[in-house]
């Protein structure tokens, strides 16, 4: 019987920001009271420009509707966390619901020639072509089995050929006040993630099995370990490190051990599935109607499953042996843009926060192996 187990998600974020002149002393002001804080932003339709607010009891959301509260970033990271760990479960029906859902909290499909078209040529950046490349998923095709979570497979290759066949470009749209120029800035971000179509570059599969002939106690052999680091820029904070030893996954199982049994002859297989999420952030000066959408920032994050089977122990074959645990792993100061946005005031550059690698250690401490991340500069290298 297979446990799943939700591990420790450790939220890390990276920005990047716009400005022709540097104020270090403001700008480590604004870091300062800036970079825990996300609510600054406020998430707008990107058709209309309205504010859309949320009422989370009845998970109903509004252009304009007096009582509920204002949509943040922090709201859209969250479900776009809950999608990703759907399509790493395979269920796909609460994929689509999850993705409507967005929807109605502003995120807009967007196709990759028209994120190409758009972020290649500086004078057709503005936010009217954003909107008019943006477009609503029509979901009326979709039909979902009552006995289980899965669906069509034409009506799936539809949805996914109108998202760019393996990977889903997204944008959506926010507002920021900078308190340094007393200015308000247009934030534009693209999110890409994978859509459960094969060969998507930011979808990661990769196994293999470990075994340790080594005898110790179950308490103190490794059974996993879990390390994640990141690209150029800030280091994650604190480090992703997550360990299981042989005595936790077993009783995990469902079964029972005694911390200082010995183990020995010691065989597992390890399963890694990754859902890879990157986010280009752009800014722009609104009191400028000319001046130019320039890049802010690179991000991304990974939501992960990490499947486990026991194949042997001291020889035999366990009658439970399967263990799964669950996770996300974001970059220090991941999607904020008021942080990004002192960074790049400070460094006339935008800022960079990726997830570079994802690494297994197996049974015995012995190196099962390492996923290298995407990581895009920009969206073209997700073609």
């Amino acid at each position: 019987m297979k446990k799943r187990l939700k591990s420790l998600s450790f939220i890390i974020t990276i920005t990047v920001l716009f400005s022709t002149s540097t104020n270090a002393y403001a700008a480590n002001n604004f870091l300062s009271e800036n970079s825990h804080n996300q609510n600054m932003e406020v998430v707008r339709d990107i058709e209309t420009g309205q504010i859309i607010y949320k009422d989370d009891a009845s998970s109903d959301y509004s252009r304009a509707r007096s009582g509920y509260s204002p949509v943040t970033v922090e709201d859209i990271d969250k479900v776009m966390d809950e999608r990703a760990q759907a399509l790493l479960a395979g269920s796909m029906e609460r994929y689509y619901e999850l993705d409507e859902k967005l929807m109605q909290m502003g995120v807009r499909k967007i196709s990759y020639d028209d994120v190409v078209a758009l972020t290649s040529n500086e004078e057709d950046f503005t936010m009217e072509a954003i909107r008019e490349a943006s477009f609503v998923e029509d979901y009326s095709n979709l039909s979902f089995t009552s006995s289980q979570s899965s669906i069509d497979r034409i009506d799936v290759e539809k949805s996914i050929m109108r998202a760019n066949t393996e990977t889903t470009f997204e944008n959506y749209y926010t507002t920021l006040w900078n308190p340094i120029n007393s200015q308000w800035y247009d934030v534009w971000r693209v999110t890409a993630s994978p859509n459960g179509n094969l060969g998507s570059s930011l979808s990661h599969r990769v196994s293999t099995s470990v075994t340790s002939t080594k005898s110790t106690d179950a308490i103190t052999m490794k059974f996993l370990g879990i390390t994640v680091s990141s690209v150029a820029g800030e280091l994650l904070s604190p480090p992703y490190s997550y360990v299981k030893t042989v005595y936790d996954a077993y009783r995990e199982m469902g079964n029972f051990m005694s911390p200082t049994t010995k183990v020995n002859n010691v065989d597992v297989h390890y399963l890694s599935n990754i859902a890879e999420i990157n986010v280009f952030m752009y800014f722009k000066l609104q009191s400028h109607t000319t001046y130019p959408i320039v890049p802010g920032g690179l991000y991304s994050k990974i939501n992960y499953t990490q499947d486990n089977t026991l194949m042997i122990l001291n020889g035999n074959i366990p009658a439970n042996d399967d263990v799964t645990y669950t996770g996300t792993v974001s970059a220090e100061h991941y999607n904020n843009a008021s942080y990004a946005f002192g960074r790049k005031w400070e460094t006339g550059r935008p800022y960079i926060s990726q997830i570079k690698r994802y690494n297994i250690t197996g049974v015995g401490d012995k190196q099962a192996y390492s996923i290298n991340m995407k990581a895009a500069n920009t969206p073209q290298q997700l073609n």
